[in-house]
């Protein structure tokens, strides 16, 4: 039996053209939910048509606070080692990306005797601390993975030293999402004609008082360029409120504040953007594959999309960053016309390699 496990958003997003790919092939899968983003998948669902979790192990919130990632951590660990699909000695567990639930989900399944393919494997910033845990996640699953799905040739090639079996799947699955939410054409409501787009709510970022008020100054920089949209996470929301810097970001006229959006009509406010500053790695894949130009407010990415081509990698260099708000115009790539399809291809090398793992 193969299991899909997954827990947050980001991993929904990504692991579901797989899940619909295994539906489309009428083959059986165990969808386990670990809850870490539980009020969000569950909208997401019925929209992505996957179906319901076969288990769902956590709580009903979302996780957002350090001392919540704590305990639910240790409650998602004895409840998966007690899951009695995952006793079952044989079958193949699938795990996608560097999160919490990446690592237990592979730890959990490898303990119990289980093979482990891990999606979206090979990415590497090579430095432990940026981004942290991330990156020393990733190189743990690759040790205890049996089969690793590289979404293109760099990521491949960085797990020539690794054990398990390797295949480069081209594209990254976000792809599939990509063109699969675009043709449900939902467009956001209340947006600007002209804007750009931000959203930052990494670990590094918004724990840190100094870098995040320097980000706000660059969202600033932005603003008297291009009415700026700040999609803001609820994270992110409470450190603002903690550093007294909300209020900065509320009086300023040339912000709107926004929630989270639904991620159909995500995609189209990114498509439609005159350029993008963010923090977020899935969010740099999918300005490459809809050709936004996108400053990467950080000082290095694991991720190698767009990389001299639309997108910056900005360090937090002031000159870099001017520059970018200079020139983003020009910040643009060939589109990808290739139909090829990387959830596909996941799914026929793991049934290709059934008798291995079943």
């Amino acid at each position: 039996m193969i299991n899909v496990i997954i827990g947050t958003k980001a991993e929904l997003i990504k692991m579901s053209p797989v899940m619909r790919e295994l539906q489309k092939r009428k083959v059986e899968y165990n969808y386990i939910d670990t809850s870490q983003h539980s009020q969000t998948t569950s909208k997401f669902r019925k929209d992505f048509q996957v179906k319901e979790p076969d288990a769902q192990i956590g709580g009903e919130k979302n996780i957002t606070t350090l001392m919540q990632g704590a305990g639910w951590a240790v409650k998602t660990a004895a409840r998966l080692f007690d899951l009695k699909v995952l006793k079952e000695k044989k079958g193949l567990s699938l795990v996608i990306g560097d999160t919490a639930t990446t690592f237990l989900g592979a730890y959990c399944s490898k303990a119990q005797g289980l093979k482990v393919g891990h999606i979206e494997a090979g990415l590497r910033s090579f430095n432990y601390l940026h981004p942290f845990p991330e990156e020393l996640i990733r190189l743990w699953v690759s040790k205890v993975s049996d089969y690793m799905f590289a979404p293109y040739a760099w990521a491949f090639n960085n797990l020539e030293k690794y054990p398990g079996k390797r295949f480069n799947t081209r594209y990254n699955t976000i792809l599939d999402t990509i063109r699969y939410s675009l043709k449900k054409n939902r467009k956001p409501k209340g947006l600007p004609k002209k804007y750009c787009m931000i959203t930052t709510h990494r670990f590094e970022t918004i724990f840190n008082r100094k870098r995040l008020e320097k980000i706000l100054g660059f969202v600033e920089q932005a603003a008297e360029q291009v009415p700026a949209v700040f999609v803001m996470h609820e994270p992110t929301r409470k450190r603002l409120i903690k550093y007294k810097l909300l209020s900065r970001v509320e009086k300023n006229e040339n912000i709107s504040i926004a929630p989270l959006m639904h991620y159909f009509e995500w995609i189209q406010a990114e498509k439609n953007a005159e350029f993008m500053m963010i923090d977020g790695g899935s969010i740099q894949e999918e300005s490459y594959y809809i050709n936004t130009p996108c400053c990467l407010l950080r000082n290095a990415t694991e991720r190698r999309e767009g990389l001299g081509e639309n997108v910056l990698i900005s360090g937090l260099d002031g000159k870099k960053i001017s520059g970018f708000l200079e020139n983003y115009k020009s910040l643009k790539r060939k589109p990808i016309k290739a139909k090829f399809s990387p959830s596909s291809f996941i799914v026929g090398k793991i049934l290709e390699m059934e008798k291995e793992w079943s």
